[in-house]
């Protein structure tokens, strides 16, 4: 079945991108392929550099989800700051430089807006 051409950059699909929405979700509500739609969205961002910028800011961050391994990394950070007084760091034993990295991309996720809420709450109880 053949689609009907549309004025590119399409603007019904430039708008939804404006409000956060991905090309992904685009296509599937429109029923049109998602290339089309990225077509459209990359004629766009030509004629408007600051777009994906705007999209970028729109889109509502996604929330990392609490997993079994990262419960027991939380676990192990608060008791090594309990024990230690201090938080880990990297280079001065394999198991603390594990729990270094997953602080750091604990915050990491917290400067993106997409830390848990569990985990939030948690490292708040720990200083800095």
């Amino acid at each position: 079945m053949t689609q009907p051409k549309r004025k590119t950059p399409y603007s019904e699909w430039v708008m939804m991108y404006r409000t956060g929405i991905p090309a992904k979700q685009i296509a599937a509500v429109t029923r049109v392929a998602e290339s089309v739609i990225r077509f459209h969205l990359a004629r766009a961002a030509e004629q408007d550099p600051g777009l994906r910028a705007v999209h970028r800011a729109a889109a509502a961050p996604v929330l990392k989800r609490v997993t079994e391994p990262g419960h027991r990394n939380l676990q192990e950070v608060m008791a090594f700051y309990e024990a230690e007084g201090r938080l880990p760091v990297s280079g001065r034993s394999r198991l603390e430089s594990t729990l270094a990295e997953w602080l750091t991309r604990r915050r990491r996720d917290a400067a993106d807006g997409t830390l848990s809420p569990t985990y939030a709450e948690a490292l708040d109880t720990i200083p800095g």
